[in-house]
């Protein structure tokens, strides 16, 4: 029995290691929408190793001017879409801390997509700093159901067809 009970504290005390970007195609506005969900602890980190930039206070009072500046340059490098084989370009909308203010949303927009014949995403956000960081997208298309994709160290890119 106590080879069980040490094994649940050890589970419970494990860090998981996830983000998650909700991705979705407007026809109405002809662009897709990003929305992309980051533990502040771990971005602050990833950031201030790849970009350099340190003590970002993200969501907080003291948060830096240029914080939006290094979470959209992460991003940029770290979640990419080509849209029938063409690079696309986002912009950086904004961003919010979650509910439990552990995390920040950041939103994003590609403009002037008149059609989605085919979508390929590379997604390793945070996988520089965790072995065992997995990403979860969820994508939606006008008519089609919700379709989930996980990404990990194994597995950064995805081809879908429509």
């Amino acid at each position: 029995m106590a080879h069980i009970v040490v094994f649940l504290i050890s589970w419970f005390v494990h860090d998981i290691h996830i983000s998650k970007s909700e991705v979705e195609y407007s026809q109405e506005s002809k662009s897709l929408q990003i929305s992309t969900h980051i533990y502040i602890d771990d971005l602050e980190e990833i950031i201030g190793i790849e970009l350099g930039g340190q003590d970002l206070f993200v969501g907080t009072e003291k948060e830096r001017d240029s914080a939006d500046y290094y979470i959209y340059g992460y991003i940029q490098d770290h979640l990419q879409f080509e849209i029938d084989n063409q690079k696309a370009y986002y912009e950086f909308i904004g961003k919010e801390l979650s509910e439990d203010l552990l995390a920040v949303w950041v939103y994003l927009e590609v403009y002037d997509v008149e059609e989605i014949s085919s979508l390929n995403i590379t997604y390793d956000i945070l996988m520089g700093l965790y072995d065992d960081q997995k990403n979860i997208l969820s994508l939606r298309m006008p008519e089609d159901e919700k379709s989930f994709y996980l990404f990990h160290s194994r597995k950064r890119d995805e081809s879908i067809q429509f």
